[in-house]
């Protein structure tokens, strides 16, 4: 298979442009600001990986909503506390850029296609024409087929015991059946993994089918925290930050909600009840609280969410059956430049792309 491949890691105009730690004025606080809607359609021209007049390929920020809700009203002050990396796009939507985006690219229209949730960042794909979005569709298809998934990329609490290895599991969505008083209040459905299935579970679609494999890409050396790569047939229902939660005992770091499938004992991690949800901050163990300098009470809840869409291939894209590969690097992302500094989880390659970008900026 023919590959052409594109990659946000080293483009020198990428919006999250990297930094050094000595840039960090207050550990998990927003490194960008978004002031108003030209700000935001600025900062998205510029954070572009592909273009070609029927796809345009953005790195969408951490925080970033893919639309507005029809009865939109802006968040409480809470909201501000607790979520500062994404406060400064609380106002704004991805939709709301299209028409500018439009007419910077001279397109006439634009479709979101494939992106991130608001609390992921990375690859996003816009489709500039009706045939654009079918061919993008097939390519899915093809990808799927083919066993090609979309990878993502994860700062990760914990390092799994296995480093590197492919999973096959069932999902079950499951709901709470017994005590009805108590009710899970925001009567959610759970991901359940399950090991043994029957062929009429999957007929009856009981049961999804789960291809995921998990590698881990680098780890701090007492192994507190790790950033952990994932490819991913399924990830509906947060399935992939359900997986590193509950089957690798490694929650996202900022996850607060799919944390709670991970209890510790003594800063040992353990797997807990499915139905034992609090929905509060997120645990952090001791020494990885020291490394990121989380001292203060509830600090935990202005952690951003560490995941981020790295990788999508759309196989037979071009007409001569190349491979379009869109590539964004977690380290392009500036919400997690602070932990992947702080915690020493940059790879090899992600750190001379570092220090290529910033020689290219001096000699600029």
């Amino acid at each position: 298979m023919q590959l052409n491949k594109v990659s946000s890691l080293f483009m020198s105009n990428s919006w999250c442009l990297k930094c050094s730690s000595r840039n960090f004025q207050n550990g998990f606080s927003p490194t960008h600001k978004i002031d108003c809607l030209e700000d935001l359609v600025s900062a998205l021209e510029r954070s572009t990986i592909f273009f070609d007049k029927h796809l345009l390929v953005l790195n969408k920020p951490y925080g970033l909503k893919k639309q507005l809700p029809v009865d939109f009203s802006p968040s409480p002050p809470t909201f501000v506390k607790l979520n500062s990396a994404a406060a400064s796009l609380e106002e704004y939507s991805l939709q709301d850029a299209l028409p500018f985006l439009c007419d910077i690219f001279k397109v006439p229209k634009l479709t979101v296609v494939k992106s991130p949730d608001r609390y992921m960042s990375g690859v996003t794909v816009l489709a500039a024409t009706d045939k654009a979005v079918d061919l993008f569709t097939k390519c899915i298809r093809r990808a799927r087929a083919s066993l090609i998934f979309p990878t993502y990329q994860a700062v990760c609490v914990g390092t799994p015991n296995v480093k590197d290895e492919t999973h096959t599991l069932g999902v079950v969505m499951e709901t709470r059946k017994e005590h009805r008083a108590l009710i899970d209040r925001f009567k959610e459905k759970k991901i359940v993994f399950v090991n043994t299935w029957s062929k009429n579970d999957i007929k009856r679609a009981d049961i999804a089918l789960l291809r995921i494999h998990h590698k881990v890409l680098a780890s701090t050396p007492d192994e507190c925290a790790s950033l952990i790569q994932v490819s991913s047939n399924w990830n509906r229902a947060h399935c992939v930050r359900t997986f590193l939660a509950a089957q690798l005992l490694t929650p996202v770091l900022g996850d607060h909600v799919c944390s709670s499938r991970v209890k510790y004992v003594f800063d040992k991690p353990v797997r807990g009840d499915v139905w034992n949800v609090d929905h509060t901050m997120q645990y952090l163990p001791t020494k990885l609280k020291e490394k990121l300098k989380v001292k203060r009470k509830n600090e935990e809840l202005t952690i951003p969410e560490h995941i981020h869409l790295s990788r999508l291939v759309l196989p037979a894209y071009y007409k001569d059956k190349q491979s379009l590969v869109l590539e964004s690097d977690i380290a392009t992302s500036s919400a997690f430049q602070y932990a992947l500094n702080t915690l020493g989880l940059l790879t090899r390659e992600q750190n001379q792309a570092e220090k290529d970008e910033e020689a290219a900026q001096s000699s600029g």
